[in-house]
């Protein structure tokens, strides 16, 4: 008897896909699980089951993922990459890279650039 697929699965992708086109955006647990289709509390054991992290950190992260790029790709100003990847604050922001990355965005820029 073949496996059956998890119907869990296109929920969760919809919902990342979701969170992709919508990243720069202030977005709500909410609206990432309407977009699945499902309750709020489904949203996050999903996210928990496939990915390991709830939805507000699979955000964070793919928001930082982004700044990493901007800041070896562009030289737009920190704080305007701060802003078009969702962040509402320059110091939280900065903060944040620095967790992720274990650099500020200025170091990991210069970084990249030499």
């Amino acid at each position: 008897m073949p496996a059956q697929p998890d119907p869990d699965l296109p929920v969760q992708k919809r919902m990342a896909e979701f969170i992709y086109q919508n990243y720069p955006q202030k977005l709500t647990l909410g609206e990432v699980a309407q977009a699945g289709g499902v309750c709020k509390s489904k949203c996050c054991q999903i996210f928990k089951k496939y990915l390991h992290k709830t939805p507000g950190e699979f955000l964070m992260a793919y928001r930082l993922q982004a700044a990493a790029r901007l800041l070896r790709s562009t030289g737009q100003p920190i704080t305007e990459i701060a802003y078009a990847c969702g962040f509402n604050s320059p110091s939280y922001f900065s903060e944040s890279f620095l967790k992720e990355h274990g650099r500020t965005p200025r170091a990991f820029r210069s970084m990249q650039q030499s």
